[in-house]
């Protein structure tokens, strides 16, 4: 597993790049938790993967983990802890942009 240094925030209350690039369906009340850089710039998959049952997310919460590009927080990890957000797509995000 990889251990990262992480910060873990809710969104309303994040640095702006964390509010800016959260899945615009996240709202009041999700999590925002920031994992940083990668040596190859790739994104964290196998972090994003673990993270669920590292933070014992329910199985709706575990749903909405969605990883993004969050400025110069690099990729960062989002989700509803409340299970009741529409899962974003794509899951993953693509980075750089196409």
């Amino acid at each position: 597993m990889i251990h990262p240094a992480r910060r873990l925030w809710i969104v309303e209350f994040a640095p702006n790049d964390l509010k800016l690039n959260a899945p615009p369906e996240y709202g009041s009340g999700c999590c925002a938790l920031a994992f940083g850089g990668t040596p190859e710039g790739d994104a964290p998959t196998q972090w994003l993967d673990d993270l669920p049952a590292a933070l014992g997310l329910s199985p709706a919460a575990a749903a909405t983990v969605v990883l993004r590009h969050a400025g110069g927080f690099l990729w960062t990890a989002y989700w509803d802890p409340t299970g009741a957000a529409a899962p974003a797509e794509p899951r993953v995000q693509v980075w750089p942009p196409p």
